[in-house]
């Protein structure tokens, strides 16, 4: 889990016909969580609005924000006013992937404003294996791992003599998270090593890595 961001949106201006897109993006980092849109929201019709709802649309599926809405009250002319969303990158969110967030202020009169946030994703800034959950396990567990940077992956379970019992991947990956699930049911109850490598294209090593699990049968 790596800390939070604070994205400040400061050109979100009120003028009559307005509609914006923002000519940044913004990096996130992966598997965050309480990032924050700081959305500066400024009157520029000329008159005071009595209140406008700002509401975040269009979200990507690996985002989770709140809260829903936020309503902004007596926005005199010439002013403005700091609305905050927070907001969490799921571990599933796609590396370096282009999306954006929509977000859109609306009056009662029917006065309508849009904007819309590029965002990418970082990738982690270290590779790991997990541990694998459940453990012990009885029949499947769900291995996760994460990469800093593509890579060729191999996954081999070892029994305890040090003999490669059965691999669960030899491909190239791509930065980002990724999971597993390993049905065991075929294998005898006992305690086993699961191996990760990682090697780039020039054969630099980005991970090596082993955990013990424990089948119960």
């Amino acid at each position: 889990m790596r800390g939070r961001t604070v994205i400040y949106v400061t050109a979100f201006t009120l003028i009559q016909g307005a509609f914006g897109h923002s000519q940044t993006t913004y990096e996130v980092p992966c598997n965050s969580s309480n990032n924050i849109f700081e959305i500066s929201v400024a009157n520029e019709l000329g008159h005071t609005i009595e209140s406008a709802e700002l509401r975040p649309v269009s979200i990507p599926s690996w985002l989770e924000m709140s809260p829903g809405f936020e309503t902004v009250s007596s926005l005199p002319a010439g002013t403005e006013r700091i609305v905050r969303f927070h907001f969490s990158v799921l571990k599933s969110a796609p590396v370096h992937a282009a999306a954006t967030v929509g977000f859109v202020v609306t009056t009662p009169w029917g006065e309508r404003w849009n904007k819309k946030i590029a965002l990418s994703v970082s990738p982690p800034v270290q590779s790991v294996l997990f541990q694998n959950y459940p453990n012990p396990f009885n029949p499947e567990t769900i291995i996760a791992y994460q990469l800093h940077e593509n890579a060729h992956v191999q996954i081999s379970i070892y029994d305890i003599l040090g003999k490669v019992v059965t691999s669960l991947a030899d491909n190239e990956e791509s930065a980002g998270y990724h999971e597993i699930r390993w049905n065991a049911a075929d294998m005898a109850g006992s305690v086993y090593l699961l191996h990760i490598s990682a090697i780039r294209g020039n054969g630099k090593k980005v991970l090596e890595s082993s955990r013990k699990i424990v089948i119960l049968k």
